[in-house]
């Protein structure tokens, strides 16, 4: 009788810990995916290089970051969402290849939130160049 409370202690034991192991495993990923830092470049197509235009979220601060890495004309868009896809910031910088600039918002703190980033040619945002990535304010 005692070697079965024995064993079966054992397997409640091991459960638990597996249990808790993969909570862990969980708790780490969701980390990841809403890092707070974030950054994010737009997509190559077969008129765009990929990586032309990138955008930068800094939680500490509230800084957006919008660069532009190619002399293809085309200025860069990124905005920033809320989970209800209402935009909370929209900026484009058009100051030209090589060039960034930095605005610094006040965003909800702790809100999740969608960073976009698109290229932007004669005022049109060319939507297959736009990427975006989840984080938090």
């Amino acid at each position: 009788m005692q070697s079965n409370r024995t064993s079966r202690l054992g397997r409640v034991l091991t459960t638990v810990g597996t249990i808790a192991a993969a909570g862990a495993l969980v708790g780490t990923m969701s980390t990841q995916a809403y890092a707070a830092n974030i950054s994010v470049a737009t997509n190559g197509t077969s008129e765009w290089d990929s990586g032309a235009g990138v955008a930068r979220y800094q939680e500490n601060g509230d800084y957006l970051t919008i660069s532009d890495r190619d002399a293809d004309g085309a200025s860069v868009y990124a905005f920033i969402t809320d989970m209800n896809d209402n935009t909370l910031r929209a900026r484009t910088y058009s100051g030209g290849a090589g060039g960034s600039k930095t605005w610094n918002f006040n965003l909800p703190e702790n809100k999740q939130i969608w960073l976009y980033v698109c290229l932007k040619d004669n005022g049109v945002i060319q939507d297959l160049t736009c990427k975006w990535y989840r984080g938090r304010a």
